[in-house]
């Protein structure tokens, strides 16, 4: 697999070229994959400008071993959603993580609610939110402990059956971006999960933007 430098990518834009921009044009990353009694070799050749070489000396290994890690099993696959907010930091923050605002936004279709909240936001604290079908048919409670917080960029659970989520809020001009990264249980479709919570997701934006 070969990739060519043809220039650079900004917010979804190519940019136009500079001399930084010139250095890299037509330089190559290449990967070979080969084959011998069930053992499979990555090999990575990078086309680097002199500026560069320690960091890709640096990251590259870094890289390649977390290839090697998720290839051998020994990393746990993780599905990752995100929306951008249209609103201030410290709105979003509280919204997030206000049993308050919780219970207003925390369903992932009009036929669900939660009608009750709680969050201990701190380093070992805990939380709890219960998701009920509005017509009384089913609900459950969905819970953790926090691993690590770190207030106004992100905090750091692990639910009651083991898996972890991570949730970052990263500021951009005139919006945040709230990204989860959380390992799937192995019941349901990946699918089916990234929908169920990105949709979780969509009703936040929605509720802390007309808010």
């Amino acid at each position: 697999m070969i990739f060519e430098h043809l220039g650079v990518v900004k917010n979804f834009e190519e940019q136009p070229q500079d001399e930084e921009t010139k250095k890299w044009s037509g330089s190559k990353e290449q990967y070979f994959l080969s084959e011998k009694n069930g053992i499979t070799e990555l090999v990575a050749k990078v086309d680097v400008v002199d500026d560069f070489s320690d960091y890709f000396n640096d990251t590259f290994p870094k890289a390649l071993e977390k290839i090697k890690n998720l290839a051998e099993g020994k990393i746990k696959e993780q599905i990752i959603i995100a929306t951008d907010v249209n609103a201030p930091i410290e709105k979003v923050w509280n919204s997030f993580t206000g049993p308050q605002h919780i219970t207003k936004w925390n369903q992932a279709s009009p036929d669900w609610h939660c009608p009750a909240a709680e969050n201990d936001l701190r380093t070992g604290g805990s939380f709890k939110s219960t998701m009920a079908a509005k017509d009384g048919s089913f609900s459950f409670d969905f819970g953790g402990k926090y691993l690590n917080v770190d207030p106004m960029k992100s905090f750091h659970y692990i639910m009651e059956d083991n898996r972890e989520v991570l949730v970052e809020f990263i500021q951009n001009e005139g919006s945040v971006r709230v990204r989860e990264s959380f390992h799937p249980e192995g019941t349901n479709p990946h699918d089916m999960q990234r929908g169920g919570w990105q949709a979780i997701l969509e009703s936040f934006k929605k509720y802390t933007e007309s808010n």
